[in-house]
């Protein structure tokens, strides 16, 4: 499958308000067939962690490392900016299980904002939510 076009996303990001990457703001993640994550540190503590495009098996491990360096970096819980998410596969979601897991142990929450429907159903049925860990918010 042939991923879209940066211009596409490039437009898609505008639309929603979001800084595209490789433009100006924020800390720009690796960009990967389609797929960019950003970390930039939010005022209050913690992080902001926008995710562009499938969230896949390719993908996956760029997500992990942004989520260890951010949960490394601060004290405060970690906002996952999902509006430009596509897509989660299962490995996408063990991967934010286990960044939750991590920061669950330490008290701290990672708060998903803004999935599409369809993203947001698969985290719910995937059951993230029930550990509480991870909080799903509109």
């Amino acid at each position: 499958m042939k991923p879209p076009n940066a211009g596409y996303w490039f437009a898609v990001m505008e639309d929603l308000g979001l800084t595209a990457p490789g433009r100006e703001g924020g800390d720009h993640g690796d960009s990967t067939l389609g797929f960019s994550v950003t970390a930039v540190a939010a005022e209050e503590g913690g992080a902001v962690v926008t995710v562009f495009g499938e969230l896949d098996m390719a993908s996956s491990g760029r997500l992990r490392e942004v989520l260890d360096e951010a949960i490394d970096a601060d004290r405060g819980d970690i906002e996952l900016d999902m509006r430009a998410c596509s897509f989660v596969h299962s490995t996408g979601i063990a991967t934010l299980a286990t960044a939750g897991r991590r920061l669950g142990e330490e008290g701290r929450v990672l708060r998903s904002r803004g999935a599409r429907e369809r993203v947001s159903r698969i985290l719910e049925l995937a059951g993230l939510p029930a550990q509480g860990w991870v909080a799903l918010e509109s």
